[in-house]
C-alpha cells in the first residue's frame, strides 16, 4: 500500500521481510534520480508492536496514525 501527498509518502506492508528489503533498497533507488530520503522522517515501524518499547504510531499530514480495534475487536 502507498499513500502519497506532494513529496511525502507512506508505504505499508503486510510482511516484515518485504518492508525491511524495501527500507534497505529505497535510498539507493532514489539516489539514482538525484533524490534523497530525509533520515529523520524515514523509519520502519511495526504498528502491531510485537516488541516492548517499539514505536507503534506515526505522524503523517498532521495526523497521528496507529493500529486500532473496532468495538467488535476487528483490527483496522
Amino acid at each position: 500500500m502507498i499513500v502519497r501527498y506532494a513529496d511525502d509518502f507512506v508505504l505499508g506492508f503486510s510482511d516484515l521481510e518485504d518492508a525491511k528489503r524495501v527500507f534497505k533498497v529505497l535510498p539507493k533507488r532514489f539516489e539514482k534520480y538525484g533524490l534523497r530520503i530525509h533520515p529523520e522522517k524515514t523509519k520502519l515501524i511495526d504498528l502491531a508492536g510485537t516488541g516492548k518499547g517499539e514505536e507503534r504510531s506515526f505522524d503523517f499530514l498532521g495526523f497521528t496514525h496507529y493500529l486500532g480495534k473496532s468495538r467488535k475487536g476487528i483490527k483496522y
